[in-house]
């Protein structure tokens, strides 16, 4: 049993993966398993994490492609954690992200999950994000307010939402944020302790018009599911 458990799904990211694995060991929380699931990379991924030898590194590498959310759900049955960091192979977590997460999910035992801000690497602009759970529930009738790659849930309320619905492909993050959202508390850090890459070869850019089909599908689930939450208080 380990306090928090890292789940990187990567694939084809060869040019990244030794950043955000780098970042994951300058953590200032030390107890922690790194879970990295290799889709079935093609350039050269897989032989740069056969380079890494810390031993609370795990990897599993998929016989073929299945994606990217249901490479996550394969981390999140192997995760032997208390909580589960969401981590993505092109970004950079801040050294104090672990410590700060876990301190407040421990301080806060009714809290789900708990994000953060970040800021872009490409120009250094912080995005700010809605903090608290009220605006939040809000914020999520409209679309996603969480840097995905910044989340730690607790493990428990993970597992029992199944994980992700891989259904929705490229906007299972989405999905799952307001599915968590209408169990329970989830919040954001009013701080950057994320380091976020953009590029032309993540999700949100090549699968930009499917993305935004699947999220349509979500939010009216979320906003029907929210107004008959409501209905009945």
């Amino acid at each position: 049993m380990v306090t928090v458990s890292v789940i990187i799904p990567v694939y084809n990211a060869s040019m990244f993966i030794s950043e955000a694995i780098g970042s994951i060991l300058k953590q200032t929380f030390f107890d922690f398993e790194l879970l990295i699931i290799d889709d079935a990379s093609e350039d050269g991924t897989t032989q740069v994490l056969a380079s890494f030898t810390d031993p609370r590194i795990r990897i599993e590498r998929n016989e073929q492609h299945i994606g990217n959310y249901a490479s996550r759900n394969k981390g999140l049955r192997k995760a032997c954690g208390k909580y589960v960091a969401v981590m993505d192979a092109d970004d950079i977590a801040m050294p104090t992200r672990f410590e700060k997460q876990v301190a407040y999910l421990e301080a806060h035992p009714d809290i789900l999950a708990v994000g953060t801000d970040c800021v872009f690497l490409s120009n250094q602009q912080r995005k700010q994000v809605v903090s608290h759970y009220q605006e939040i529930q809000i914020a999520l009738l409209d679309n996603n307010c969480f840097v995905h790659s910044s989340l730690m849930i607790r493990t428990d309320a993970l597992r029992l939402l199944n994980g992700y619905d891989s259904c929705f492909y490229y906007s299972a993050d989405y999905d799952l944020v307001c599915r968590l959202a209408l169990l329970g508390k989830i919040e954001n850090l009013s701080e950057p302790l994320m380091q976020y890459r953009w590029h032309r070869e993540q999700i949100s850019v090549r699968h930009r018009e499917e993305q935004k089909q699947y999220a349509d599908e979500i939010r009216r689930n979320y906003q029907k599911a929210f107004i008959e939450r409501y209905k009945s208080c």
